[in-house]
């Protein structure tokens, strides 16, 4: 696709076919991609720009075409599949220049841009990426679409097993966390139970207590008694 694309930046696709629109917006963006496509490599920029106003404000309508897509490839001969990544690298990366004149990247150098068919290959990523990755001389203009597809692509493989480990990561805190709490509710239930088993004991120890006032028993029994409570106020828990 993008093959296909570097060829037409270098100016050898052509169009010469007349068109009468009835949309006069339609006409001049027509005749100027037409001009365009005859241009520098820099022109394909503009013509993406200009695709991108025809979908967006849908100038198609008025001629009867169904939307961009059928416009551009019964127009200009583009595939469906290179307007929508030439409309993609607009939207995303291409804006007006400064002087207002004409337009450029975002990640434009001093004399130096971006083509569409390089950009074209960044479309997987978010602008910041993108920005990120020609500020750290990882990609520059002077490459080839196919060099710039091979770091975008080894960076998504990083960025992806970066992503997977985090992700690994937080499951493992959750499930640490998750553990954390079930021990530490396991711990107050057994805390409770200790203490409702301690209040058991006191409340026995408490009735023998009343039991050994009672004059009526006997010595003997009193002292077996008074064996068990001790023996009960012994328990450990």
């Amino acid at each position: 696709m993008n093959e296909v694309i570097e060829v037409v930046e270098k100016g050898i696709a052509t169009v010469s076919t007349p068109h009468d629109f009835k949309d006069k917006k339609l006409a001049n963006h027509t005749r100027a991609i037409e001009k365009l496509m005859n241009g520098v490599k820099k022109n394909m920029v503009e013509i993406a720009v200009r695709l991108r106003d025809i979908k967006e404000n849908k100038l198609y309508e008025k001629d009867g075409y169904k939307d961009v897509f059928d416009y551009a490839q019964s127009v200009l001969d583009y595939k469906k599949a290179t307007v929508y990544k030439m409309i993609q690298c607009a939207t995303k990366f291409i804006e007006a220049t400064p002087d207002g004149k004409g337009y450029a990247s975002i990640i434009t150098r001093d004399n130096e841009d971006y083509s569409v068919s390089q950009l074209m290959e960044l479309n997987c990523l978010e602008a910041d990426e993108a920005i990120m990755l020609d500020e750290a001389n990882k990609i520059d203009p002077s490459m080839s679409a196919k060099d710039i597809r091979e770091v975008v692509a080894e960076y998504k493989k990083q960025n992806d097993a970066k992503e997977e480990t985090e992700q690994e990561e937080t499951e493992q805190e959750e499930t640490d966390h998750e553990e954390t709490e079930q021990e530490e509710t396991e711990q107050e239930e057994t805390e409770q139970e200790v203490d409702g088993t301690a209040l058991a004991i006191l409340d026995i120890a408490e009735s023998l207590c009343n039991i050994l006032l009672d004059d009526r028993i006997s010595k003997d029994d009193k002292r077996k008694i008074e064996e068990f409570k001790c023996w009960i106020l012994g328990i450990e828990l």
